[in-house]
């Protein structure tokens, strides 16, 4: 416990402290962001599907104007030339059980130090076992405490979209989200504090963000984890 505070302080002070030539000697903490398609960045444009870094884009571009030392890690790794950190572990049209499949060689080798996880779209569109899905989910959660014991857990809720069917399940499902109690973990109303619609600026395709939908995505997961740390 005195380990996880100590490195939590530490990057706090980074995250005002480093710049500059000090930044190049501050330890860079190591971030996995984890989920589906809206993770990896994906959209609909004109009816084309692009990948276009996501939330990570806008994300990293305001960690690295603080000055904080960080590094994306994931075994994926797409999006615009200019985005210098391009690894995730978002993967499209994945639901939550198939993460948990594969989470524990993605820790060991991305020895993340904060964990980003926004899951369970796909659960709740493909109607997979809608009902334990938030059971699933802190399964997930927990393995992850276990497989990354000195890392921090950032757990999203889902955004709704124009589809009020499954806004009803995301609705039900999101509550559970945010009634998770774990240590390490902190539970992040991604809906609310992005500000997204189902608005077209926001959801081109009624389920994923345009560009200026990640955006907002990229501002309330750095909001979440400066607030929190």
């Amino acid at each position: 416990m005195l380990r996880i505070i100590a490195g939590t302080i530490l990057w706090t002070l980074a995250l005002s402290l480093c710049s500059g030539a000090s930044a190049r000697r501050c330890a860079p903490r190591r971030i996995m962001p984890l989920g589906d398609s809206i993770t990896a960045g994906g959209y609909n444009e004109g009816g084309q599907w692009r990948v276009g870094g996501g939330y990570r884009l806008r994300l990293g571009a305001r960690l690295r104007k603080k000055g904080a030392p960080f590094v994306f890690v994931g075994s994926l790794e797409d999006g615009p030339a200019e985005m210098p950190d391009r690894r995730h572990e978002g993967h499209s049209g994945w639901r939550i059980a198939e993460l948990t499949t594969q989470i524990d060689g993605w820790l060991a080798s991305g020895r993340p130090d904060l964990i980003l996880l926004m899951i369970g779209t796909n659960d709740l569109w493909k109607e997979d076992r809608l009902e334990s899905a938030p059971q699933r989910l802190e399964a997930l959660v927990d393995r992850i405490l276990a497989g990354a014991p000195n890392a921090r857990i950032f757990v999203s809720t889902i955004l709704t979209s124009n589809n009020e069917v499954f806004n009803t399940r995301a609705r039900a499902y999101n509550a559970a989200v945010l009634r998770i109690r774990r240590p390490r973990v902190v539970v992040v109303d991604l809906g609310a504090s992005s500000g997204i619609t189902a608005a077209a600026s926001d959801l081109g395709d009624g389920v994923h963000p345009t560009p200026k939908g990640y955006r907002k995505l990229g501002d309330a997961w750095y909001g979440s984890i400066v607030d929190s740390l």
